[in-house]
């Protein structure tokens, strides 16, 4: 990777390291913007599934100032060919949404309806369990997403992921500190 793109998940690494657990969510939303900004991105968003999987939840996001917020936050993934391709670890470019084959129908009505031209999206993975991904938009017809984009946004999911995994597992060890085991009572 480019000196400035290692400095970009040093610094995104650094973030949670930093970051006190009770404001890991503002750490997360310095973490999008530092790398939406740095990538040229329209939107970056962090999508995470509910229990059962159907259903994927913006956490997360950042758009470049003048570009409109989304009209839903959650996502239906039945069928969808990006979500199987997510979930089995895969990066997923999409250069231009209007290029989409019928074997991804869902994604580019999905894409299309939301004004959308171009994504990329990386898993976010821990010890091969799928966790939700991040996802890098373009509203522009002349934005581009390149390998050098891939290059930085593949890292930082995985730095994302065991953010999150951290984050959770905290979060669990501070119920757990404030329960009776024998009762479970507070």
């Amino acid at each position: 990777a480019a000196p400035r793109q290692r400095l970009v998940h040093r610094e995104l690494a650094g973030t949670f390291v930093r970051v006190p657990a009770d404001r890991f969510g503002e750490g997360v939303d310095d973490a999008l913007r530092e790398m939406g900004s740095f990538l040229g991105a329209d939107r970056i968003t962090i999508w995470r599934p509910d229990p059962d999987g159907e259903l994927l939840t913006a956490v997360h996001m950042w758009s470049r100032p003048g570009v409109p917020a989304p009209r839903t936050s959650v996502l239906r993934v039945v069928g969808s060919e990006m979500i199987r391709r997510l979930r089995e670890g895969r990066m997923v470019r999409i250069d231009r949404v209007d290029g989409l084959d019928d074997d991804w129908r869902i994604e580019r009505t999905l894409l299309e309806r939301r004004g959308i031209h171009s994504m990329l999206a990386a898993p976010l993975m821990v010890e091969g369990v799928f966790g939700g991904f991040v996802s890098l938009v373009n509203h522009r017809a002349d934005a581009v997403v390149d390998g050098g984009k891939v290059s930085v946004l593949r890292p930082a999911a995985g730095i994302l992921a065991e953010a999150f995994a951290r984050d959770e597992a905290e979060r669990e060890l501070l119920r757990r500190a404030r329960r009776d085991p024998l009762t479970g009572l507070a």
